[in-house]
């Protein structure tokens, strides 16, 4: 008898007779197959054929049957969300390399800091710890195929016929309490907000759908691609906009619906979002929980928690799948593969103290409750963990991995990645805007937009992620952690210790209380929080020190210009002595010949026009009007580039830059 349940088909051995059996199984398999792959013989067998980074597209899509290829590299997002398309009694076909011990990953140029792809020893032992568990689990619902056994087809052939199954999402909605209760809630309930959660599968985006045939509502979405669940439920008129069309719109339209449904909200950058919410309409927030797609889920929220207290609000949950079996076997691989427990807090009383300790790659995949809780508690503390930070703990290169303990329960997490140490022609070539290497995040960003070479000269540790249980918060554990860093041998053969987070206060006041010095502060705000990036660094050498004394002057003095762009209550000393120097000079001298960052150069540029406004030559003012028509706007490029009827930034910033060219042959401009 059949079972709706879905099967994984692993499958290993020579490329070419894979090849050559898959392309006989899809010909007598007539389905809807789908296909993960960056081989082009591979995704001509069929038209749903994608390159393992386009996987996104298949958000909010279902199909019957998949191959995803992991011969040359191993997306763990893409298989994340192609499995959670597959509806019941598909068939999940993963290919794999034919040899392990020098197979390189290709993905892991999207994580590791390097131009050539590596070896991933410790995920391939998770990839084959979880594969040998869910063979010995579900023995009839996975099964591992080399090329010899697939040398006849047929074999396979019958295993695939033998488990279709049709499933019918219409009649599991239907029947589905679950669906049905929430639904009945959700037109009941006076909420001003909605927020529905779930994991993949649990037609989430159907509800949604279903709910507006009782509703005026419009849609939105990161992407179209990504409602096509939702729309086949929803009534034809159903309106779609993508987020900035639909603002657009609000702008310029008194037209409301009476319900606006934010699908996958979580993936919309939260100025959107914020933009979105600010509207006289009711709306329905949907979000996936899996946490596969990069999402903001921990930000979203946090958002809901601070909204909650201003309007009415509710959060609904849903969590019986529907377009597979409860308790379906792919999906309990797919979410150990992807770890994809919630962290589960301890809440054991104890007088043990918390020991802090380095923790090996290799130790991480000694335990899959090892892996569980660290990763866990990162996911959970944190917005913008990601599968890919899942990859980079395991096998990234430079990475030095710390964890809190507390009677044998993780409690704190900290991610730290080696930094600097370039060369100086390397450092150059960066700060002309030449060039942008991979990696070096900080040290790299304090070269090309605070100006400062020895930045990426000195070598440096950037913490890339501290995180604490919930329960375990505001106890000083954080600070701990960072001051066993800074006490740990090994941080003695480095400079400096950095850090970069979208500005708040509490965490600004939690790094300056370390003994960290805020060295840079970006001038725009990030698309992803809303929140404008801030560096901070801890020195250690005599060479580091010099260094924060040197960046953190140079904030000072530029924060007269910046405070008012910027507008967050930082505390940074002003110096207001504002005359060009010649180290303004060297900096405005870069500016003109070369792609030095115009981000960089706000304030430079904004001494220099104050400078030429207090001059008395009509020359010199005569050499500079879009440096004038700049600094008189508050730097408003848009309409300096309409005044002076100017194609885009990029001629503006061009012209700007023959403009400094020029002043700089004014020696009065300058106290050498």
């Amino acid at each position: 008898m059949k079972d709706n349940f879905r099967h994984l088909i692993v499958i290993q051995g020579d490329e070419n007779r894979i090849q050559q059996q898959l392309m006989t199984i899809c010909q007598k398999i007539v389905d809807d197959w789908v296909i993960i792959t960056e081989h082009p013989e591979l995704a001509k067998l069929s038209f749903n054929s994608l390159h393992p980074k386009e996987a996104k597209q298949l958000l909010g899509r279902e199909f019957t049957h998949a191959i995803f290829d992991a011969r040359q590299m191993f997306n763990l997002d893409a298989f994340a969300v192609l499995s959670g398309t597959l509806t019941a009694g598909s068939i999940l076909l993963l290919l794999l390399p034919h040899h392990w011990y020098h197979w390189l990953d290709q993905d892991s140029l999207r994580w590791n800091d390097d131009v050539k792809p590596k070896s991933v020893p410790h995920f391939v032992s998770h990839l084959l710890h979880s594969i040998s568990y869910h063979h010995q689990s579900y023995p009839s619902h996975c099964h591992l195929l080399t090329d010899k056994q697939l040398q006849s087809p047929q074999g396979l052939i019958g295993i695939i016929k033998a488990n279709q199954f049709k499933h019918n999402v219409l009649g599991e909605f239907a029947n589905n309490t679950e669906q049905s209760d929430i639904l009945h809630q959700l037109l009941s309930n006076a909420d001003d907000i909605a927020l529905l959660t779930a994991k993949r599968g649990r037609g989430k985006s159907a509800l949604a759908g279903m709910f507006c045939h009782h509703r005026r509502c419009w849609v939105t979405a990161p992407n179209k691609n990504a409602v096509t669940t939702l729309l086949k439920f929803a009534p034809d008129e159903t309106i779609f906009f993508a987020p900035d069309e639909l603002i657009l719109h609000l702008n310029y339209s008194t037209d409301r619906p009476d319900w606006l449904v934010i699908d996958e909200a979580a993936m919309i950058p939260l100025p959107l979002l914020y933009q979105l919410l600010n509207q006289s309409y009711r709306i329905l927030l949907t979000s996936t929980i899996d946490g596969y797609e990069g999402t903001g889920q921990g930000l979203l929220l946090k958002l809901f928690k601070q909204i909650s207290k201003t309007k009415l609000t509710h959060h609904y949950r849903l969590y019986n799948p529907i377009r597979w079996a409860h308790n379906d076997p792919l999906e309990i691989f797919t979410d150990q593969l992807i770890v994809a427990d919630q962290y589960k807090a301890s809440h054991t009383v104890t007088n043990d103290e918390v020991m802090i300790k380095p923790l090996p790659q290799a130790q991480l995949v000694s335990s899959s409750e090892l892996l569980a809780q660290y990763f866990g508690l990162l996911k959970s503390a944190h917005y913008r963990t990601t599968l890919l930070d899942l990859r980079r703990i395991l096998d990234a290169n430079h990475l030095h991995l710390y964890v809190a303990m507390l009677a044998h329960n993780i409690i704190g997490a900290l991610v730290v990645i080696e930094e600097g140490g370039l060369t100086d022609v390397l450092v150059e070539d960066i700060i002309r805007g030449f060039r942008r290497p991979r990696g070096n995040l900080v040290a790299q960003s304090l070269v090309a937009h605070a100006g400062e070479r020895q930045a990426a000269v000195c070598k440096s540790l950037r913490i890339n992620r501290i995180a604490l249980a919930e329960n375990h918060r505001q106890q000083g554990i954080g600070t701990q952690m960072i001051k066993h860093l800074i006490q740990d041998p090994q941080t003695n053969s480095y400079d400096y210790l950095s850090v970069s987070f979208a500005y708040a206060s509490d965490v600004a006041n939690f790094w300056l209380k370390l003994g960290f010095s805020i060295v840079h502060i970006g001038t725009h705000k990030e698309a992803s929080s809303g929140s404008y990036a801030v560096m901070a660094m801890y020195p250690i050498t005599d060479r580091a020190k010099q260094l924060q004394k040197r960046m953190c002057q140079r904030l000072a003095r530029n924060w007269y210009w910046l405070k008012n762009r910027i507008n967050q209550p930082i505390s940074i000393m002003i110096n207001h002595a504002q005359q060009l120097t010649r180290d303004d000079k060297l900096e405005l001298t870069l500016f003109a010949t070369t792609l030095y960052a115009y981000s960089a150069s706000f304030a430079v540029l904004s001494r220099l026009a104050n400078q030429i406004k207090s001059h008395n030559n009509i020359k010199i003012r005569q050499s500079a009007p879009i440096l004038l028509a700049l600094y008189s706007s508050a730097f408003n490029e848009q309409s300096v580039g309409k005044q002076y009827s100017i194609s885009g930034k990029r001629e503006l910033i061009k012209l700007l830059r023959q403009e400094v060219q020029a002043l700089l042959n004014f020696q009065e401009l300058f106290n050498d």
